[in-house]
């Protein structure tokens, strides 16, 4: 199958642009490696945290209760801060941290205190059931108020209400209290007592708690008689351990990148928790991030772990939010005490791949477009040269011409279609030269050959005048019909050689071709009164550009032929056929057919095909030197007609055709 050079250059198009789709492909391929890659490293990691935190129990006998790995009513836990705390007296910050809450009944309902951290403070809410608030008016007279007696690790502190939103906190020493300016708490009523919110430094802060509070009714009552209502106690007036942070120093010395790990006890509930496969801020968040500031995991991952082992499991792949979780049990004392779950994100990798991937794809689109563009400029430019070249070639076709005419056309350049165009004018120049080197040669021989002919003619006639016998007079009668025949040769040529000039010097004019066809067949008609001339015009009714004249002097010419070569049918069929794109006038006479290989040159100069048992010249002369088809060539060429010959398809005759393309006639 051939292809256009338009079409050949898209086919090349469409195997560059298979670069970027191929890289494009090798990146994905590339993505998916670094996933899987991802999640055995995440299993390998999980394997090293598990084997640290088992050592850990094994070697720290405090370790477990430390954790809340091991049952243990005692302990508080301090939860992490997880959002913005203001210390304003007002609870509604303190929403998310729900467990872990201390209580003491002092009232109808139950006060209650929560703790929680960040890295470097503690925070503390107690919300107090009072139907009597007592502040302190004047401290140095030893007046009782609702006080808060709170010892972190560091010493007892003083919590006394001065006024609503104002607390006096003192630290208990042997010699007395010493006011604590680095710790913030703020004193509010409430519709039921009141709320009492600090935040003190991580440095005042130990490892133990004992909290009480004193609920005093009478203002005029001495400090710590028995008047007070009550003396409650939020740790059973013993130290409980606390649960913090600062115990788990071993994690928190970890960098923890674009990973979260997880510990929970054995009931799901998790006791700890750093790091963050996302930053809070990223554009994408995941949204099957389940484990994400929770506080009790139990769901079939888990479930999971402990009926297998270990389990993992990759999500979003393929994404930007791909991540792989990982989680394993361990045992305290040989029996299940909780889970480890590691989980690790690839975020940055997957933005610095997705940068690299669409700044790949745009370099390499706009290199293809670039590409493109050049291509195409260039094939415009090839195009619109080859055109000309094409356009010229198609009118010598058209026309039937001997060589195309350069004469109105230059291409310059250094490519392929200049040279071929420098090839074509060289080769059309020496075709040139050579036609008008014939016709010089023609006229030189007309010139210089009458005189000698008129001569051997003159001589001829004197010796016709002798007395000669019967035999020489044949002699003279066979040298006299020679020269005849000779000087009526180079007649012939001399006059085709000048009407082939004057065709080219008559001016064109659109006429009607039908009524033309009908005069001349009425004319041929009376000329050849033994021919029957069969005219079929089909309705067709167009104009053709030319010379009235010189196309009846061209089909006077193939008529002429079609009668010396007519059988004894005696029919010759003129026909007139439109079709979509060209115009076919044909003279077909049944009779003897030509050879296939003297169809294209029967219309050649001094070419003629005639046989002695078919040569029925119609000027009732027996020579023919094949000048009347050639005159009919060079007349159909003025014509814009291509003019050729076809045996017909039943073997019983001959055609001969005038074509003229679509734009060289035009409907009535």
């Amino acid at each position: 199958m051939k292809l256009a050079i338009s079409w050949k250059v898209f086919f090349l198009l469409l195997l560059l642009l298979l670069i970027p789709v191929a890289n494009w492909y090798a990146l994905n391929i590339y993505q998916q490696q670094i996933e899987i890659s991802n999640t055995e490293t995440n299993k390998q990691l999980l394997n090293s945290y598990h084997g640290l935190l088992l050592k850990l129990i094994q070697e720290d006998s405090n370790f477990a209760e430390q954790m809340s790995l091991q049952k243990n009513a005692k302990q508080v836990v301090v939860a992490k801060r997880e959002g913005p705390i203001l210390v304003d007296g007002f609870a509604d910050e303190w929403f998310p941290y729900q467990d872990n809450l201390l209580q003491t009944r002092n009232d109808t309902n139950p006060s209650q205190m929560r703790l929680i951290e960040d890295q470097q403070f503690v925070y503390g809410l107690i919300e107090v059931q009072d139907n009597h608030v007592i502040y302190l008016n004047n401290q140095n007279q030893g007046q009782s108020s609702d006080t808060l007696r709170l010892d972190l690790g560091y010493g007892y502190w003083l919590l006394q209400a001065v006024a609503p939103g104002r607390m006096n906190v003192q630290r208990e020493f042997g010699s007395g209290l010493k006011p604590i300016n680095s710790i913030v708490a703020v004193w509010q009523e409430t519709k039921n007592g009141y709320v009492v919110e600090f935040r003190a430094p991580k440095l005042l802060v130990g490892d133990k708690l004992n909290a009480v509070l004193y609920d005093v009714d009478n203002q005029e009552l001495s400090n710590y008689n028995d008047k007070y209502q009550g003396v409650f106690t939020f740790t059973n007036f013993s130290y409980l351990p606390l649960a913090r942070e600062k115990n788990n120093a071993w994690l928190l010395a970890n960098e923890l990148n674009q990973k979260r790990l997880t510990i929970t006890n054995q009931t799901g509930q998790v006791i700890y928790q750093v790091g963050d496969l996302f930053p809070i801020n990223a554009a994408t968040m995941p949204t099957n991030d389940r484990y994400r500031s929770v506080k009790k995991i139990d769901d079939a991952f888990t479930r999971s772990i402990y009926q297998n082992g270990s389990h993992s499991e990759d999500f979003n792949q393929g994404s930007i939010d791909f991540y792989a979780r990982a989680g394993k049990f361990f045992q305290i004392n040989g029996e299940q005490s909780g889970l480890v779950i590691l989980e690790s994100s690839l975020l940055e990798e997957k933005r610095l791949l997705g940068t690299i991937k669409w700044w790949l794809w745009a370099f390499s689109v706009l290199i293809w477009l670039l590409i493109l563009s050049m291509v195409i400029s260039q094939i415009s430019k090839y195009r619109k040269r080859i055109a000309v070249l094409n356009d010229l070639t198609e009118q010598a076709n058209e026309a039937d011409a001997d060589a195309v005419d350069f004469s109105n056309i230059e291409i310059d350049g250094h490519d392929e279609i200049s040279q071929l165009y420098e090839n074509m004018a060289y080769y059309n120049q020496r075709l040139e030269q050579r036609r008008g080197h014939q016709q010089k040669l023609l006229a030189r021989l007309n010139h210089e050959l009458r005189t000698p002919l008129a001569i051997i003619g003159s001589s001829i006639d004197n010796l016709a005048l002798s007395d000669l016998d019967e035999g020489d007079q044949q002699l003279i009668d066979n040298a006299r019909t020679g020269l005849e025949r000779l000087s009526l040769s180079f007649s012939r040529l001399s006059e085709a050689n000048r009407l082939e000039d004057s065709i080219d010097k008559v001016e064109l004019e659109w006429f009607v071709l039908g009524q033309l066809l009908e005069s001349l067949v009425t004319s041929y008609g009376h000329a050849w009164p033994d021919i029957s001339f069969n005219l079929n015009l089909d309705d067709v009714d167009v104009k053709v550009r030319g010379t009235e004249d010189l196309f009846a002097q061209m089909l006077d010419k193939i008529i002429s032929n079609a009668v010396d070569f007519c059988d004894d049918r005696k029919t010759i069929i003129i026909s007139l056929e439109l079709n979509k794109s060209s115009l076919q006038l044909s003279v077909f006479n049944y009779g003897p057919m030509i050879e296939q290989d003297k169809l294209q040159t029967v219309f050649n100069l001094m070419e003629s095909h005639r046989k002695k048992d078919n040569a029925i010249p119609s000027s009732g002369k027996t020579s023919n030197l094949g000048l009347g088809l050639y005159l009919a060539r060079l007349i159909a060429r003025r014509h814009k007609a291509k003019i050729f010959a076809t045996n017909s398809e039943n073997n019983d005759g001959v055609s001969f055709n005038l074509l003229w393309a679509k734009k060289n006639f035009r409907l009535q």
